[in-house]
């Protein structure tokens, strides 16, 4: 039942959903999903499931994502542009943030590439800071982290320390 559930499903499904699909424990579910993800190993499937932000999905093992993104590198209707993916990271670390804090550490305007993630849903206004003008702070979101396959941003790479010498 529960990889039918996450084998149909394109976002993660929640331990909460899992349950009142199944009827199986919070516990069993857990379980079930690593004696799945053990058999995939053992039988080398190019698949497995992940736990992505709050939920769970089948994803494609990382050694096979080359050929993935090869099959399907153009057709990809959600394909993030540089300036969105600078932004996004500007976002991620700095978050709660502000549009003049962005602009600042971008270089230029950002409102247009703010408005685009805003409307595909990878970042959220938190609410207003209490400087002047009152700019929007800006955090990502739950999309975010299912995109980019995180379970939380305590997940996101550090940021190595540019004045560090080796």
């Amino acid at each position: 039942m529960v990889e039918a559930v996450l084998f149909s499903s394109a976002p993660p499904v929640s331990l909460h959903k899992l349950k009142k699909i199944t009827g199986l424990s919070f516990s069993n579910l857990v379980t079930v999903i690593e004696s799945l993800n053990k058999e995939y190993e053992e039988k080398g499937n190019a698949f497995m499931i992940r736990r992505v932000g709050n939920g769970f999905q089948m994803v494609t093992r990382p050694e096979y994502g080359k050929w993935v993104r090869e099959f399907d590198h153009k057709g990809r209707k959600n394909l993030l542009t540089k300036t969105m993916l600078e932004t996004l990271a500007i976002v991620a670390y700095n978050q709660p943030v502000t549009k003049p804090e962005i602009d600042r550490l971008r270089g230029v305007d950002s409102g247009w590439v703010l408005q685009e993630l805003l409307e595909r849903g990878f970042i959220k206004i938190k609410g207003r800071d209490k400087r002047p003008g009152h700019p929007f702070l800006y955090i990502t979101t739950q999309r975010f982290l299912e995109y980019f396959g995180l379970s939380s941003l305590d997940e996101l790479p550090k940021i190595e320390d540019k004045g560090k010498s080796e």
